[in-house]
C-alpha cells in the first residue's frame, strides 16, 4: 500500500507541474522556433494529463486503511471517539500547517508584486474546511480540496460500519453506490458543490472498505481474468472520454473503478513488489511516507517556483525536464515538511489514541 500512495501522489504531482512550469504540449507543438529536442522532450509529457486521477486512487486506498483494523469478524472493536480523534489529529495540524505555508508564499509573492494575496475569508473557509461551499481554493494551493472531502468520509465512516456489520458488504456498497450516482446527477443538475462533496466519491471510498474486508478471509485472491479486463476496459474507456472532454466527473467513476481493480490485483500479488530493485523500492517508499505531505505542499511549491521562473525568464519553460527537475525538488521539500511536521503529528495521534484506550478499559488509570 506504501508503493501505492507514493505512486499515486506522483501522478499527481506531475499532473500538476505542468500548470506553473510548463508551456504546454499545444503551445509548444505551435512555435516555430521550437528545436526538436524540445519537441523531442515533450513527448515525456504524454500520459501527464490523465495522471490527476490519482486522487480516485488515494479514495480507494484510503477507505482501504481506514477500515483495515476494523474488518472481519475478528477486527477491533470501534470506538468513535478514539477514532475521529485519531484521524483528526493525524489530519488537521498538517493541512493547517500547508495553509500557512500559502500565505507565506503568497506574502513573498505580494511582496515581490507577481501575485495578489487570497482573502482572508478564503483563508478562514479554507481553516475550517469549508472552502468546496463559500469561498472556493486558496490560489496557492487549488489541490487542497480533497482534504475536507476526506474528512467527511472519515465522519461517514461509522455509518458504513454499522451498515457492513448489520447488512454485509454487498448492502453497504450498493447503498453508498446509490448515494454517490445520485450526487452526480445533482451535480449534472446544477448542484455544482456536489463535484467536491464525500457523497459523490462515497462509492469509490466504499469500494476500499470492501476490499479490506475480503483481505483478511481465509479465502482471498485476486480478480478473474474477466474482472481484470473490465478493469483496464475502464481505463481505456475513460483515457477516450478525457480525450473528448466528457466531464471529470463522470471520469471519476471509470477511473476509480479500474484503481479498484488495480488494487485488488496488487493486494493478491503482494509478492511481486518485493521483487523490484532495492533502489526503486527505497524511492516509492520514500514517496509513500512523505505522500500526505508532498500532496499539501506541491502546488505551493510550484506556484512560487513558477511565478518566479515566469519573471525571471519571461514565460515557462519550454523543455518538459525542467518541471521533471521541479518535482524532485518538491519531493525533497515534502521530506522537510514531513520530518517537521507531519511526523510528530501521528506521534501525536498515537499518544492520545493510547492515552483514550487505557482510560476507557475497566479499572483503567486516570489519566489527566
Amino acid at each position: 500500500m506504501h508503493y501505492l500512495r507514493g505512486l499515486a501522489s506522483l501522478g499527481v504531482v506531475l499532473f500538476h507541474v505542468r500548470v506553473d512550469l510548463w508551456v504546454g504540449w499545444v503551445a509548444l507543438q505551435g512555435r516555430s522556433s521550437a528545436t526538436g529536442w524540445e519537441r523531442a522532450a515533450a513527448w515525456f509529457s504524454i500520459p501527464t494529463p490523465f495522471l490527476g486521477s490519482g486522487v480516485m486512487l488515494f479514495f480507494v486506498l484510503s477507505g482501504f486503511c481506514i477500515a483495515l483494523p476494523y474488518a472481519g469478524m475478528a477486527g477491533r472493536p470501534f470506538d468513535f471517539k478514539q477514532y475521529i480523534t485519531r484521524r483528526l489529529l493525524r489530519i488537521y495540524p498538517p493541512y493547517l500547517a500547508a495553509i500557512l505555508l500559502c500565505l507565506v508564499v503568497e506574502a513573498t509573492l505580494a511582496g515581490l508584486g507577481l501575485a495578489p494575496i487570497s482573502t482572508a475569508e478564503t483563508y478562514v473557509a479554507s481553516g475550517a474546511m469549508v472552502q468546496n461551499y463559500t469561498t472556493g481554493q486558496l490560489a496557492t494551493n487549488p489541490s487542497l480540496w480533497s482534504l475536507p472531502v476526506e474528512v467527511e468520509l472519515y465522519m461517514a465512516f461509522p455509518l458504513v460500519y454499522v451498515f457492513l456489520r448489520r447488512y454485509g458488504a454487498g448492502v453497504m456498497w450498493g447503498t453508498t453506490g446509490v448515494v454517490s450516482v445520485a450526487a452526480l446527477a445533482g451535480y449534472y443538475a446544477g448542484v455544482k458543490w456536489l463535484a467536491v462533496d464525500f457523497a459523490k466519491y462515497w462509492v469509490l471510498w466504499s469500494a476500499g472498505v470492501v476490499l479490506a474486508e475480503w483481505y483478511v478471509r481465509d479465502s482471498f485472491c485476486g480478480p478473474s481474468r474477466l474482472v481484470l479486463a473490465a478493469g483496464i476496459g475502464t481505463l481505456v474507456v475513460a483515457v477516450l472520454a478525457q480525450l473528448y472532454g466528457v466531464d471529470s466527473a463522470m471520469l471519476h467513476f471509470f477511473y476509480g473503478s479500474f484503481y479498484f481493480v488495480a488494487l485488488w490485483w496488487a493486494l493478491a500479488y503482494e509478492r511481486w513488489w518485493r521483487n523490484l530493485p532495492h533502489w526503486l523500492a527505497n524511492w516509492l517508499r520514500l514517496l509513500g511516507t512523505v505522500s500526505y505531505s508532498l500532496y499539501l505542499t506541491h502546488f505551493t511549491f510550484f506556484r512560487l517556483c513558477g511565478a518566479i521562473w515566469q519573471h525571471e525568464f519571461g514565460g515557462k519553460p519550454v523543455i518538459f525536464f525542467i518541471p521533471i527537475a521541479f518535482v524532485l525538488f518538491a519531493v525533497n521539500a515534502s521530506w522537510m515538511f514531513y520530518r517537521l511536521i507531519e511526523a510528530p503529528s501521528h506521534i501525536w495521534a498515537k499518544q492520545v489514541a493510547a492515552r483514550m484506550a487505557m482510560k476507557a478499559l475497566p479499572g483503567g488509570p486516570e489519566i489527566s
